[in-house]
């Protein structure tokens, strides 16, 4: 993708979600209109609409948010390179969408992922109020956005839960679960990590002093993330996250309440004395400067 599409004005038009996927969504693009044999640089409007809906999603393996970013990345793409063909670019995007979805195998409503884009942003504008938030580096604040964003398309779309939903095991289901797998390699770091307890913290503070959360539910939010604010910050490791994910499914299983600090210390604590060699080797694996979850370090 050319560098100046990154500095033009339809690039700062675009949300931190498309933003972050532009560069891949452009280059895969190109990629799939040159292995069909057309002319990138005289690419037609139709000749879009028919990658769409053929060899783009086809040649393609990625989550559902980089599909929803297609439309707006690309629209924003060919109104910078094309300016006088820009509402025909911008019609047959719009036109084949849903067709481009269904063939990427995962279909999702034009009408659900506005709305999580839209509450994405609502988000990020609650947490920019706050100063903690507000006095963190550029650098910071762009991982509070990628957090967000990864979480958003998972409590969102692929959960299909509203804050009004949300409990301590959801939270559990998608951080121990499905939330890294999100991230790129280069987004996957120590120093992101460190920010994810305070991100969902003020956002759960947030969201309840807007009267989206009930104060229980905000009460059990804010508990969860606190107990399991050394294991959140450990998720960078590749080996704590198969851990934390495993023993989530097995406290799970044994009807262990998430919430509940002393249920969940004891039976991390059992486990680890039932698996020594697993506690050794897990252990070992820290980098410098990390240190077990508080459970962890009374077995």
């Amino acid at each position: 993708m050319a560098a100046e599409f990154n500095q033009s004005e339809y690039w700062r038009e675009l949300t931190p979600n498309q933003q972050r996927y532009a560069k891949s969504i452009v280059s895969q693009f190109r990629s799939a209109a040159e292995g069909a044999g057309l002319n990138w640089d005289r690419l037609t409007s139709g000749e879009v609409g028919t990658l769409m809906v053929n060899e783009f999603p086809r040649t393609t393996d990625e989550p559902r948010h980089f599909y929803v970013a297609v439309v707006p990345v690309m629209t924003a793409y060919f109104t910078w390179r094309k300016p006088e063909q820009a509402d025909d670019y911008a019609t047959v995007l719009k036109r084949t969408r849903t067709a481009m979805l269904a063939a990427s195998e995962e279909p999702a409503p034009d009408v659900a992922i506005d709305q999580q884009e839209a509450k994405v942003d609502r988000w990020l504008e609650l947490l920019d109020q706050v100063p903690m938030i507000e006095n963190l580096s550029d650098q910071d604040q762009q991982r509070v956005v990628t957090i967000l964003d990864a979480f958003g398309d998972l409590a969102l779309i692929g959960y299909r839960t509203q804050p009004v939903d949300w409990s301590p095991k959801l939270f559990e289901a998608i951080f121990f679960g499905r939330f890294t797998q999100l991230l790129s390699p280069d987004e996957r770091t120590a120093a992101l990590f460190r920010l994810l307890p305070m991100t969902l913290s003020v956002l759960v503070e947030q969201l309840k002093a807007t009267h989206q959360l009930s104060e229980q539910t905000a009460m059990d939010l804010t508990a969860w993330v606190k107990l399991n604010h050394d294991n959140l910050v450990h998720l960078s490791d590749p080996q704590f996250e198969t851990y934390f994910h495993k023993l989530a499914l097995l406290m799970q299983q044994a009807g262990i309440d998430p919430t509940d600090t002393t249920a969940v210390d004891e039976f991390t604590t059992n486990y680890l004395h039932e698996h020594p060699k697993e506690g050794v080797k897990l252990f070992s694996s820290l980098t410098k400067g990390l240190k077990p979850s508080r459970s962890d370090r009374k077995s």
